[in-house]
């Protein structure tokens, strides 16, 4: 999705306007079933982000993955 959204230039502000939102407090409020898909190697976002997900979404369940991969 992202490359197909954005030129190549614009994909520092897309990626500058990702950074910048924070949904923490709405993550106690997802109402549906959720399942977090995290590799275990992923150099772009970290583990511990799975396992903070998890842990502040009601019921939601952790799903790691061999792999580093990000896609």
């Amino acid at each position: 999705m992202l490359r197909t959204a954005a030129s190549q230039n614009g994909m520092e502000q897309i990626l500058r306007e990702f950074h910048s939102m924070d949904v923490r407090h709405r993550l106690p409020v997802i109402g549906v079933p959720k399942l977090v898909m995290q590799r275990t190697g992923d150099l772009i976002v970290r583990e511990v982000a799975g396992r903070y997900l998890t842990g502040a979404i009601p019921g939601a369940q952790l799903l790691l993955m061999p792999g580093n991969d990000h896609w």
